[in-house]
């Protein structure tokens, strides 16, 4: 017997992925934080487009689930940035 998905499993799978895609950059290079961002939405949208070619079917939704990963990674990435600088450099009280 082979389980159901989720409901709402594959926006949640391509809400990871594009989370996961950004968060490196959100803390390694964040003054490119924004090109690489719309870089990367475009290529989703690129990727909803192609997809009928291939067989499979194209949803908007997608696409909005992508841009809802990268403002997730972009955010986790620049706190997490943040803590790093915070830690890595503590304030001495005087």
């Amino acid at each position: 017997m082979q389980a159901m998905p989720a409901p709402g499993g594959d926006k949640l799978a391509h809400a990871l992925a594009f989370c996961g895609l950004i968060l490196p950059t959100a803390i390694l290079r964040p003054h490119r934080l924004g090109v690489v961002m719309l870089q990367a939405f475009i290529f989703g949208i690129i990727i909803e487009i192609i997809q009928p070619l291939m067989g499979r079917s194209s949803d908007i939704v997608d696409s909005l689930a992508n841009g809802v990963g990268l403002v997730m990674g972009a955010t986790i990435g620049l706190v997490a940035k943040a803590v790093l600088n915070r830690v890595g450099h503590p304030r001495h009280g005087g």
